[in-house]
C-alpha cells in the first residue's frame, strides 16, 4: 500500500474468500505523503507513518459462526510513540526469536518495540547489517537477510540472535553468505525481496529490466521507464557448510515477464512481497 490521499484500502480475506475496505488511521494531514512502513507481528498488522503508531486487527468470529463475511477489521492507536519519527528512514527491521518484540533499525541506530509491554527500548548507536526484511530461522538459530554493505549487495548475510532482546546492546557477530544470488550493478537489475517461506527454505524474488528496455531505467526522471519486466524467482535452502559458511542449496530459478499497466512511472522497482 503505497502512500495516496485515498481514505481506505481493500483487504482480502484468504480463509472467507470476502473482501472488506478497511480506512486509514487517522486520515488527513501530510501524513498521506509519508512511506508507511509495515511489520506483521504474532498475527497483527502494525504501522508506522510519521509520528503514528496503530495496530491493525480482527475481531475473532463467534464460536459457532458459519459466516464467510470478511471480519471486521479495526485500528487501534499505540500509545508508546517511536523514539524516532520518520518511518522513511527505516534501514532494516526483523522479529526477535520470542515472536513478540519488533527489532528496528533507522538512521545508525537501531530500537526494539514489545507488543506484550507495548514499549519502546533503545539499543544503542549501530545497525543490523541487513536490507529491508530479515527473518528470524530457527534452524540456523540466525537472523537471515539481504546484506546492506558495500561489497556484499546481491549477498545473503546472517547475524546472530541475542536470547533475550534487552541483550542487544551492540552490533551482533554476522558473516556473509557465500552466494551471490544477484547482480545489484547490472544494467537489468531494478530490484530484489527475500521471503522466508520456513524450514530454512526461502525465495528471492529480482525484478529486471527487458533486455531491449535496460537502458531506460537511466531515463526514469525523464518520464521513461521500463515496461516490460522480468520477475526471476529463486527458491533455495540454507545451511552452514562445514566450514560454518551460509550457503545456498537445492536451488531452483523461474522467471516470468510481465507488462507494467501503470501510466506513470512507480515510486519504485523493488517487488512487494510476501508469504502465506
Amino acid at each position: 500500500m503505497q502512500p495516496s490521499g485515498y481514505p481506505a484500502f481493500p483487504v482480502f480475506d484468504v480463509e472467507t474468500a470476502a473482501l472488506s475496505i478497511c480506512p486509514w488511521p487517522r486520515p488527513g494531514g501530510n501524513e498521506v505523503l509519508l512511506k508507511p512502513f509495515f511489520a506483521s507481528v504474532a498475527g497483527n498488522l502494525y504501522l508506522l507513518r510519521g509520528g503514528g503508531f496503530d495496530v491493525l486487527s480482527a475481531a475473532p468470529p463467534p464460536p459457532d459462526s458459519t459466516s464467510r463475511e470478511a471480519a471486521a477489521w479495526s485500528w487501534s492507536k499505540i500509545p508508546s510513540l517511536p523514539p524516532f519519527d520518520d518511518s522513511n528512514r527505516i534501514s532494516s527491521f526483523a522479529l526477535h526469536r520470542d515472536g513478540r518484540t519488533l527489532v528496528v533499525s533507522q538512521d545508525r541506530s537501531t530500537f526494539s518495540f514489545d507488543i506484550e509491554s507495548q514499549e519502546w527500548a533503545e539499543h544503542g548507536n549501530w545497525v543490523m547489517p541487513f536490507s529491508g526484511q530479515a527473518y528470524f530461522d530457527g534452524e540456523l538459530d540466525a537472523w537471515v537477510g539481504l546484506c546492506c554493505h558495500k561489497g556484499g549487495e546481491g549477498y545473503l548475510c546472517s547475524a546472530d540472535v541475542a536470547s533475550v532482546a534487552a541483550d542487544c546492546r551492540r552490533l551482533p557477530a554476522w558473516k556473509l553468505g557465500k552466494d551471490k544470488l544477484f547482480d545489484k550493478d547490472s544494467r537489468r537489475h531494478l530490484g530484489a525481496t527475500l521471503v522466508y517461506m520456513s524450514d530454512a527454505r526461502y525465495c528471492l524474488i529480482e525484478s529486471l529490466a527487458r533486455d531491449n528496455e535496460e537502458d531506460l531505467r537511466r531515463l526514469h526522471d525523464d518520464g521513461y521507464y521500463p515496461h516490460h519486466r522480468v520477475i526471476s524467482v529463486t527458491t533455495f535452502g540454507l545451511k552452514f557448510n562445514n566450514q560454518g559458511e551460509l550457503t545456498a542449496t537445492v536451488r531452483k530459478v523461474h522467471s516470468y515477464e510481465m507488462t507494467d499497466a501503470h501510466l506513470l512511472p512507480e515510486r519504485s522497482w523493488k517487488p512487494v512481497t510476501f508469504w502465506m
